[in-house]
């Protein structure tokens, strides 16, 4: 895994990065794997998964462009205005499913 080094947003309270990921199936390396788009807080432990996209494939993007991401950001911090996150902890709510 990847971490792009500037974010795509940084503000007083969460920041928004893009990860860079291998495609284990296809044996693609990282550059023609999936990018994860995040929100990561600064003050609690908790991560936002905003948005996932493969480099290749029918479903492929090569890049988006910055405003793409801007319009995430701002309905990011409108939804978490009005506390409509869905919120699950991890050693709850989660299962591994086989």
């Amino acid at each position: 895994m990847r971490v792009d080094q500037k974010p795509l947003a940084d503000t007083p309270n969460f920041v928004v990065r893009k990860f860079r990921v291998a495609n284990s199936i296809g044996n693609i390396p990282k550059k023609g794997g999936y990018r994860f788009i995040i929100s990561v807080s600064k003050h609690t432990d908790e991560l936002i998964l905003l948005y996932v996209y493969p480099k290749r494939g029918p479903l492929k993007k090569a890049n988006y462009p910055p405003s793409f991401f801007k319009e995430f950001i701002k309905e990011l911090i409108q939804v978490r205005a009005q506390n409509k996150l869905v919120k699950l902890d991890h050693q709850k709510d989660l299962a591994i499913v086989k």
